[in-house]
């Protein structure tokens, strides 16, 4: 199930196109268009995949992450005169930071623990979705969901499950 090359590269640029689309909607249409806002939503959980495939095909997680924090405070700025009424939200690349880091954590552990952990995190999703959305974009959700996803691409198909619960919860 692990992609790598053009395929990859290939769902990297159908991700950013949906995603700059989105941005462009979302900040400079009035209204905004519901058919487009649409389309966005797939762009998160297309660069999750991406995340979770580079992750489990064994990509240095310390430094991935390093970038994503580093160009997440660069873009930071952009991101919060963008989109003003958003002003306490971190953008989508602190939560993929985040993601993979506890994609990371989460790797070696025992199951019980992982499906512990994605089951307290879906307790509190399901249970207060406003508190769970605070913080970062896409919320307790989008940093539980490239975890779910690599440990699935890593041949844990139980894993699934928690895949569809975050989907939802996204």
């Amino acid at each position: 199930m692990l992609m790598t090359g053009a395929p990859l590269d290939l769902i990297k640029v159908v991700a950013a196109v949906l995603m700059l689309g989105d941005h462009i909607n979302s900040a400079l249409v009035d209204p905004p268009a519901l058919q487009v806002w649409q389309f966005g939503r797939i762009a998160f959980p297309l660069f999750c995949f991406v995340l979770a495939s580079h992750l489990a095909g064994g990509m240095d997680t310390r430094t991935h992450v390093v970038r994503l924090l580093v160009f997440g405070a660069l873009t930071q700025p952009i991101f919060t005169a963008a989109f003003p009424w958003s002003p306490r939200e971190a953008n989508v690349l602190f939560t993929l930071a985040a993601g993979a880091a506890l994609a990371r954590a989460l790797a070696g552990r025992p199951s019980w623990l992982q499906h512990s952990a994605f089951a307290l995190g879906a307790a509190v999703i399901l249970s207060g979705p406003t508190l769970a959305r605070t913080g970062v974009d896409f919320g307790l959700s989008g940093i539980l969901f490239p975890a779910a996803l690599m440990l699935l691409l890593q041949g844990r198909w139980i894993h699934g499950l928690w895949i569809v619960v975050l989907l939802f919860g996204l």
